[in-house]
């Protein structure tokens, strides 16, 4: 199981720090979607999709334990289906808690000049969700929000507490590029 913990640039499984995430995703053929899918939901903002996508896959996916090869009954595994299958749930995930409509249904919105106090956008996801997140930031800039879970059987994610804490106070939350 995932603890929250992180195995650095090589990620938690050296032998499955993929760097063609890109190609691995295109050429799924059990998930013909998920690439366009993942251009829509899950683009890099700096432009550089396959690079964003095999950092994610390595920092994260490759800790994910109940998606490595030998957890597969015998013969329902092909070369890297647990690419799929982690960047699908993923999706899933951010489909089931759609941390935009949180924001959006308490007035928080992009907006380059305004700041927000993260606890109140902690609190919108915790009214509509019941979870609590992490909020982390660049100075103001929020980088990133997660949503934390314990992996029960292969598929079931079940929320908990955060691993973490806030790194701000008060964000600016962007629009995109």
């Amino acid at each position: 199981m995932f603890d929250g913990s992180y195995g650095g640039n090589r990620g938690c499984d050296p032998a499955r720090s993929y760097s063609n995430i890109d190609e691995i995703i295109r050429n799924l053929e059990d998930d013909p979607t998920l690439y366009q899918d993942m251009k829509t939901y899950w683009a890099s903002n700096k432009g550089d999709d396959n690079w964003f996508w095999s950092h994610e896959w390595i920092k994260h996916g490759t800790c994910v334990t109940t998606l490595e090869p030998h957890c597969y009954a015998e013969g329902n595994y092909t070369k890297h289906k647990e690419v799929g299958e982690y960047f699908r749930t993923a999706l899933n995930l951010r489909s089931k808690y759609d941390i935009y409509a949180a924001f959006k249904d308490n007035d928080i919105v992009p907006n380059a000049k305004k700041t927000y106090p993260v606890q109140k956008m902690k609190q919108a996801i915790l009214d509509k969700y019941g979870l609590e997140a992490t909020f982390s930031c660049r100075g103001s800039r929020l980088q990133e929000i997660t949503l934390w879970f314990r992996v029960r059987g292969r598929d079931r994610y079940v929320p908990t507490q955060p691993l973490r804490k806030d790194t701000c106070r008060n964000v600016r939350f962007l629009p995109k590029a």
